[in-house]
């Protein structure tokens, strides 16, 4: 009888933790598909070349508030 119990403890934290690590690969993988698409690759590269110049929020023009609102938007 325990070493029935012992065996079903085993394999359902088996179970677990097999589940835990699938959980986190597809999490990772639905993160690494978020940030590849050409809306967040943008929104990047509008970032980084305001970096660069080392403009401010306050600085940005119509134009990339209205592209990156529109970014946010997708």
């Amino acid at each position: 009888m325990i070493a029935f119990l012992a065996l079903a403890l085993a394999l359902s934290l088996g179970t677990f933790a097999y589940d835990r690590a699938r959980n986190k690969h597809d999490l990772l993988l639905n993160l690494h598909d978020r940030l590849v698409t050409a809306d967040q690759q943008e929104g990047r590269r509008l970032l980084y070349l305001m970096a660069e110049e080392q403009r401010q929020v306050e600085q940005l023009t119509q134009v990339d508030t209205l592209r990156s609102t529109t970014l946010w938007l997708n």
